[in-house]
C-alpha cells in the first residue's frame, strides 16, 4: 500500500498547495504570536477592559 501512495505523492503536482498552505498558516500564527508576547502587559490593560466597557455605562444613570 506504502508504494502505490509512494507513486501517487511523486506524480500529482497538486500536492505542493497543502505545504504552502501550511506555510502561510505557520507563518502568520508566529509572526501574531511574536507581536504579541512582546507587547507589555500595561498595553493590554485597555484591551481586556473593552468587554466590559458596555455593562459599565449602561449601569450608570
Amino acid at each position: 500500500m506504502s508504494r502505490m501512495m509512494g507513486e501517487l505523492f511523486q506524480s500529482s503536482p497538486l500536492l505542493i498547495w497543502p505545504v504552502i498552505s501550511l506555510s502561510i498558516f505557520l507563518l502568520t500564527f508566529l509572526a501574531v504570536l511574536v507581536v504579541t508576547l512582546r507587547k507589555k502587559p500595561g498595553e493590554l490593560d485597555p484591551l481586556a477592559a473593552l468587554p466590559l466597557a458596555d455593562d459599565e455605562n449602561a449601569r450608570q444613570p
